[in-house]
């Protein structure tokens, strides 16, 4: 199961939102949540078109209210590791999800991520930041 989602993660992705709905209402974050830190487990997992997948159900699930959230947060842990082999794939996907697009109006590129495919995203959300810009 290393490209499609499984009832875990889809009972993971309701959990997600959850946590980030209680954060946007003012909850201070926590970060031994178990939603965040599943969430991130499988970030860090050796499946990342698993997480792939789980991040365009998530965004494409998420009202709009915490996209910034987790732009600044999954998002930005995924391009930031997967950027260069997935950036194609990102492309794609922010042509048919606009949320994408907004999440991606939250991310910090690092120094890893190579400069054609910073330009590549900036092609997508133009405020898209990088931390070499933030030094």
């Amino acid at each position: 199961m290393r490209g499609a989602l499984g009832e875990k993660e889809l009972l993971l992705i309701d959990e997600v939102i959850n946590h980030y709905l209680r954060l946007d209402e003012g909850e201070p974050i926590d970060i031994d949540d178990t939603a965040w830190q599943k969430m991130h487990d499988l970030a860090e997992s050796e499946a990342p078109k698993l997480y792939w997948q789980f991040l365009k159900k998530l965004l494409e699930d998420a009202p709009a209210t915490i996209l910034p959230y987790l732009g600044a947060d999954p998002l930005d842990n995924f391009v930031n590791a997967h950027g260069r082999t997935f950036i194609g794939a990102i492309e794609k996907e922010a042509l048919r999800n606009p949320k994408l697009t907004t999440a991606l109006g939250s991310v910090i590129v690092g120094k890893r991520v190579p400069s054609g495919v910073l330009s590549r995203l900036r092609s997508l959300q133009p405020s898209i930041r990088s931390s070499q810009e933030n030094s």
